[in-house]
């Protein structure tokens, strides 16, 4: 029974590390979109380029509070 119970718990382990995405880098281009020459870049570590978009919409209204903004983001090579 506990050599059953060793397998089952081994191919959670190997069934859950494959399912968890690997962080990688994105870099985001932003334009503040109510307020002329406001644009710039902003990199981040994400999951998905979603979470990467999520982050950088965070980061955009701690930043400038609330403006208008468009939002870009791609994977660094």
């Amino acid at each position: 029974m506990k050599l059953l119970q060793q397998a089952a718990l081994a191919a959670a382990l190997v069934l859950g590390s494959a399912a968890t995405a690997q962080a990688a880098t994105f870099n985001c281009a932003y334009i503040i979109t109510s307020e002329p020459g406001g644009s710039g870049f902003y990199g981040v570590e994400a999951d998905t380029q979603q979470d990467a978009i999520n982050q950088t919409i965070a980061w955009l209204h701690d930043t400038f509070g609330p403006v208008g903004f468009q939002v870009k983001c791609y994977p660094q090579p």
